[in-house]
């Protein structure tokens, strides 16, 4: 016997059609966020970013971040005797790494700017400026694993020979990286030396 068209149920095929449909509802809603949000994953990569995000949204003005770090300031030399050597030690407490062409630092002491002409962060670019005692303003080196190769990466830690006595107990030394193409500030690092 045939049953009538009101008689024949349809409970199974309606659930498994809505499931089918949510699920294609949403792939193709990440898809379209996904595709949205792409120009700005590269803008992520910033070692600023974070900072002037947490700024706008608690709406003070921006903090520049700690990306590399105060370590440490020697005032020994390689002998050992106290001669105000100012060797900075500098390390990379960011996620990212710098792109040492890219960047170079400023160095303040007590608030003041000094005159320090290292125009990279690359140790090679520095050699190849004619870096040397005599050739660069108050500055006879930099070395290290941060700023040997062409990245300094998270964790990597260089050193920063300035001339003896440029740096003294008693001062706050704030060392600022500049990025060169837009002259923006991406890392401060102050400490007192003690």
């Amino acid at each position: 016997m045939k049953r009538k068209i009101s008689e024949i149920s349809n409970d199974g095929v309606s659930p498994v059609i809505a499931t089918v449909l949510l699920v294609t509802l949403t792939v193709i809603m990440s898809g379209i966020i996904v595709g949205v949000s792409m120009p700005y994953i590269n803008q992520l990569e910033e070692p600023f970013l974070p900072s002037e995000l947490l700024a706008i949204a608690s709406g003070d003005n921006l903090v520049t971040p700690e990306i590399l770090a105060i370590e440490f300031v020697n005032h020994r030399n390689n002998g050992g005797t106290k001669t105000f050597a100012s060797n900075i030690t500098l390390r990379n407490i960011g996620r990212q790494a710098l792109w040492n062409s890219d960047y170079k630092p400023e160095f303040y002491i007590n608030g003041t700017k000094i005159r320090v002409d290292l125009f990279t962060l690359n140790a090679s670019d520095f050699r190849a400026a004619g870096g040397s005692p005599t050739g660069i303003w108050r500055l006879y080196g930099l070395s290290g694993e941060g700023p040997s190769g062409y990245q300094w990466k998270p964790g990597a830690i260089g050193y920063i020979d300035l001339t003896d006595n440029t740096i003294r107990h008693g001062y706050v030394l704030q060392v600022d990286i500049i990025r060169k193409t837009d002259g923006r500030i991406i890392s401060r690092s102050v400490k007192y030396i003690e």
